[in-house]
């Protein structure tokens, strides 16, 4: 019962993804501009996390950015910037590619989190592994080279060329990254400041708000009809996007992978591909799907499979929720609090010279602690 239970709701969650995917391309077929479709579902989601954090955190979680080290300040608007690439960069190549090829290319995130932690030292490559990554990346240079052709129909959009295929598949590989990396930054964060996950996914939601209102004006620029909506898809997308894109994925995923680890959570991701196709052909008139999406696709899905069936967190299961302040409290409680003078001496340490994986390593270790994971 414990399994269904957990098989049910991430069920519910890949079907979420899929709805999201299908509503953001038919408002997009329908002529609403990718940036303002981004800039409106990053600050609706930004309005809902203030709601979430404040019922699952409490007040003043925020106000512990202030006492933090100027290196994990740092870190945290990185954290800011790959949300914003996640994001943006979906919206963007969604109005390149159709929804289905998207849903293809999103399981090779946990891939590129591991491949991040390895290459930050926090988790070792071994052969297994390293077979499943390239798996996972050679499915998805099928997908996008022989993946759509020039005359095949973009689910009710116009005819999509093969130029236009490229580009939407370099901002979806784009995506993909920064949200792989996404991952391993926000969990060593988590452990590092003692800020709790709803509060600091609400701050990088916010500075990657910030960045796409920027980018949207100097886009698209202050015309009033361009910020408008015209059709009822388009309302139905920008709220579906901002509240259950966000709000009920986050809390499902957090309940899953209490209840049944990681491992099955980085699975599920394989139910996108089919949930998608059924998606797309009931309400965007897709009829046909290509060889190179079709075995990209199962490329992509072998490659996850292998390279999480051999991590190390596929034998264990994670502590605890990644959405109760308790839990977090008592992992904080662990950690005893810098004094001024650890903070002088991090705050000197950090002003050198690091390599870039640096980043995705916490500042008071160099990998995570015994019997935790670096993944999400």
């Amino acid at each position: 019962m414990k399994g269904g239970g957990a098989w049910a709701a991430l069920f519910v969650v890949q079907l979420s993804y899929c709805v999201w995917h299908v509503l953001g391309k038919a408002a997009l077929n329908g002529g609403m501009s990718p940036f303002v479709l981004a800039l409106y579902r990053q600050g609706g989601a930004c309005l809902c996390m203030v709601f979430l954090s404040r019922v699952v955190d409490g007040r003043g979680e925020v106000r512990r950015l202030r006492s933090l080290p100027r290196y994990e300040l740092f870190r945290v608007a990185v954290l800011g910037f790959l949300g914003f690439g996640n994001i943006f960069g979906f919206i963007v190549a969604l109005s390149y590619v159709t929804s289905f090829n998207s849903a293809l290319l999103h399981p090779i995130i946990p891939v590129v989190s591991f491949a991040a932690a390895a290459a930050s030292g926090v988790e070792k490559l071994d052969l297994r592994r390293g077979f499943g990554v390239l798996l996972s990346a050679g499915g998805a240079l099928v997908v996008v080279v022989f993946g759509v052709s020039e005359d095949h129909d973009s689910e009710g959009g116009s005819k999509t060329s093969r130029r236009d295929v490229f580009i939407g598949n370099a901002y979806l590989l784009g995506q993909c990254v920064c949200m792989g990396v996404l991952l391993v930054l926000q969990k060593s964060l988590l452990r590092t400041t003692g800020i709790p996950p709803t509060t600091l996914t609400l701050v990088y939601n916010v500075i990657a708000a910030a960045l796409s209102g920027v980018c949207t004006l100097s886009s698209v620029g202050f015309e009033k009809r361009v910020y408008e909506f015209h059709r009822w898809i388009e309302v139905v997308a920008t709220l579906y996007g901002a509240i259950f894109g966000i709000c009920l994925i986050y809390v499902l995923l957090g309940w899953a992978t209490h209840r049944a680890g990681p491992t099955l959570v980085s699975l599920s991701m394989t139910l996108q591909g089919p949930l998608n196709a059924l998606l797309a052909c009931i309400f965007l008139g897709r009829r046909s799907f290509t060889v190179g999406e079709v075995g990209g696709g199962a490329l992509i899905a072998l490659g996850l499979a292998v390279t999480v069936i051999a991590s190390p967190f596929a034998k264990t299961a994670m502590p605890s929720p990644p959405f109760r302040r308790e839990e977090v409290e008592e992992e904080v409680r662990a950690f005893s609090p810098p004094t001024s003078n650890d903070r002088a001496a991090l705050e000197y340490h950090h002003a050198q010279i690091a390599p870039p994986s640096a980043l995705l390593l916490p500042s008071n270790a160099g990998g995570p602690r015994k019997g935790t994971s670096a993944l999400v």
